[in-house]
C-alpha cells in the first residue's frame, strides 16, 4: 500500500481488505507527493489527518448545521444542536486522527440532509432518492457499523414513496446504492470470495481468513433475541452512562416532550419530523445494542452517536423555545446564545488544534517511537526486502511497509496451522518450507509461536541477533537448523 499507492490484498494480513472508499483518498499523497517510500509514508499521515478533520469531520459539522435549519429557526438553537451532536464524547477523539469514523458520519449526514429536505417536502424525486442511496452506500462501504444508523433512517422513505406513486425514485435509490456498491462488491469477490467481505461470513465464507479472524469477526453477529437481550441491553446501557452521558441524557427528554406535549407542539417545525428524529436516533442505538454481541465500542456506532446528540439537541431547542418555566425563560435563554458560542467554538478546536506537521515525523525517527520500535528499527536496518518476517501479534506494521511480513493471527495458513494444536515438528517444518527468516517478538505479544515451537530458552536466546526493552529479533534460520 504504501510502496504501490493502491489498496489491494496482502495474503498475509488480509483484514487490511476493509480500507475502502474513505481511505482511497489516503492514497493521493502517495501518487503526487512521494519523494521515496520513507517520505512518502510520512506525507501520507498528514495528507490522511488533514483530509479526516477538514472533510470529514468539518463536512460533518456543515451539514449537521443545515440539518438543524429544520429543527429550529433560531440562528443560537442551531448552533446548540450541532455543539451537541458533534461533541460525542467516544467520536471526538478520532476527529484528528487518519481514520475513517467521521467519513463514514460526513457521507450519512449528507444522505440525511437530502432526506429531510425531500421529507420536509413531502415528495421524493429522483434526483435526491439517487444522491440518498449514493451517500448511504458510501457511508456504509467506508465503516459497515454505519448500517445501525442507516437502517432506520431509511425508514423514512418509505412514506415518501409511497405518497410517490411512482417507480423512479425507488429505481433511481436503488442506481445511486448500486453505483458505489457494485464495484466494492467485485473487488471484495475476486480478492477475498465473497463479495461481503467480511460481513455475512456465515453464508458466504471467505478463504483469506483464518479462524481467529473469523471468531474476532463473529462478534458483529445478531445476538440471540429470547436469551441474551436483557443482558446485552442492561450491558450496553451500562456502557452508556459510563462513556457517554450526554447520549445517555439525549433518551430522556423523550419523557419530558409527551409531558409537556400540548405546551412544545406549536413550537415544534414539525410534529412528525421531530418523532422521525427521536425513533431514528433510538433505532440506531438499540440495533447497535443488539447487533454487536461482543463488540461494545460506542464509537462503532458512529452516524448514530450524532443523531443522539442531535436528538438531545433538538428536544432541548424545542423546550427553550417554549419555556414552561420562569427561571429558564429568564436566565438561561438569554446566556444561551453565549454559551452556544463557547461550545461550538471549543468543539471543533480540538482537531484543528492536532493539525501540527510535528504530530508524525519521519521513519528514522518515528520507528523508534512506534511499537516495538527498537526491533523495527534493527530490521529495517538489517534485513532484506525478500526475508520473510513472522510477527506474533504486532499489527502496527506503518515503517516495514515493502517488507515480506506475517502476522500469526492474521495470515490464514499460519492460523490454522497453530490452532490446529501441531506438534513442534510440523511447526518448525512448516516455518522450513516458507523458508521464514526472522521472528519478530515484543511485550505483550501471545507467543502463540514460541509455544508452539516449544523450544528451550537457550535456543532462542542464541537465536537472536537483537534484544531490548523487551523487544527481540530471532533468527529463525539458525533456530530452526
Amino acid at each position: 500500500w504504501l510502496q504501490e499507492g493502491q489498496v489491494a490484498l496482502s495474503p498475509s494480513h488480509p483484514i487490511t481488505l476493509l480500507a475502502s472508499t474513505w481511505e482511497y483518498l489516503y492514497l493521493w499523497p502517495q501518487l503526487m507527493l512521494t519523494q521515496s517510500p520513507d517520505r512518502g509514508l510520512a506525507l501520507a499521515q498528514w495528507f490522511s489527518q488533514w483530509i479526516h478533520v477538514l472533510i470529514g469531520f468539518g463536512g460533518t459539522v456543515l451539514a449537521i448545521f443545515s440539518f438543524t435549519n429544520f429543527v429550529t429557526a433560531r440562528t443560537e438553537l442551531r448552533l446548540f444542536c450541532t455543539a451537541l451532536a458533534i461533541g460525542a464524547g467516544p467520536m471526538i477523539w478520532t476527529a484528528p486522527l487518519a481514520k475513517n469514523d467521521w467519513g463514514a458520519t460526513y457521507w450519512l449526514s449528507l444522505s440525511a440532509l437530502v432526506l429531510i429536505y425531500s421529507y420536509s417536502k413531502k415528495i421524493l424525486n429522483p434526483k435526491d432518492a439517487f444522491l440518498i442511496g449514493l451517500f448511504s452506500a458510501l457511508s456504509f462501504v467506508t465503516k459497515f457499523t454505519s448500517v445501525f444508523a442507516l437502517l432506520p433512517l431509511l425508514l423514512w422513505i418509505l412514506p415518501l414513496l409511497a405518497l410517490e406513486k411512482r417507480v423512479k425514485p425507488a429505481l433511481s435509490l436503488g442506481i445511486g446504492a448500486l453505483v458505489i456498491l457494485i464495484p466494492i462488491s467485485v473487488r471484495n469477490l475476486s480478492l477475498t470470495g465473497t463479495p461481503f467481505f467480511p460481513v455475512s461470513l456465515s453464508f458466504w465464507p471467505s478463504s483469506v481468513l483464518g479462524p481467529t479472524e473469523s471468531s474476532i469477526l463473529s462478534s458483529y453477529r445478531y445476538a440471540h433475541i429470547l436469551v441474551e437481550v436483557p443482558y446485552v441491553l442492561a450491558q450496553r446501557v451500562l456502557e452508556l452512562f459510563a462513556l457517554q452521558k450526554p447520549a445517555l441524557l439525549s433518551l430522556l427528554p423523550i419523557a419530558a416532550i409527551a409531558f409537556l406535549a400540548k405546551k412544545i407542539r406549536p413550537a415544534l417545525p414539525s410534529p412528525s419530523m421531530a418523532m422521525s428524529i427521536y425513533v431514528t436516533s433510538l433505532l440506531s442505538f438499540l440495533l447497535f445494542v443488539f447487533g454487536l454481541k461482543g463488540n461494545a465500542q460506542l464509537r462503532l456506532l458512529g452516524p448514530g452517536l450524532v443523531l443522539l446528540g442531535l436528538s438531545f439537541g433538538a428536544s432541548t431547542s424545542w423546550l427553550l423555545s417554549c419555556p414552561p418555566f420562569p427561571f429558564v425563560r429568564r436566565y438561561l435563554i438569554p446566556l444561551l446564545p453565549w454559551l452556544t458560542a463557547i461550545a461550538c467554538g471549543l468543539i471543533p478546536l480540538y482537531p484543528l488544534m492536532q493539525l501540527s506537521p510535528q504530530r508524525y515525523q519521519f521513519p528514522h525517527q518515528a520507528v523508534l517511537k512506534d511499537s516495538n520500535g527498537y526491533a523495527k528499527a534493527w530490521l529495517r536496518a538489517h534485513a532484506k526486502k525478500t526475508d520473510l518476517i513472522i510477527s506474533d501479534g504486532d499489527n502496527e506494521l506503518y515503517y516495514l511497509g515493502g517488507y515480506d511480513i506475517r502476522i500469526t493471527d492474521k495470515d490464514p495458513d499460519l492460523d490454522k496451522l497453530l490452532v490446529s494444536s501441531p506438534t513442534p515438528a510440523l511447526v518448525a517444518a512448516s516455518l522450513r518450507k516458507i523458508d521464514a527468516r526472522w521472528f519478530l517478538e515484543g511485550p505483550g505479544f501471545p507467543l502463540r509461536l514460541r509455544k508452539a515451537l516449544s523450544l528451550p530458552d537457550q535456543l532462542l536466546s542464541e537465536a537472536t541477533v537483537f534484544e531490548k526493552d523487551g523487544q527481540r529479533v530471532i533468527d529463525l534460520r539458525q533456530l530452526l537448523n
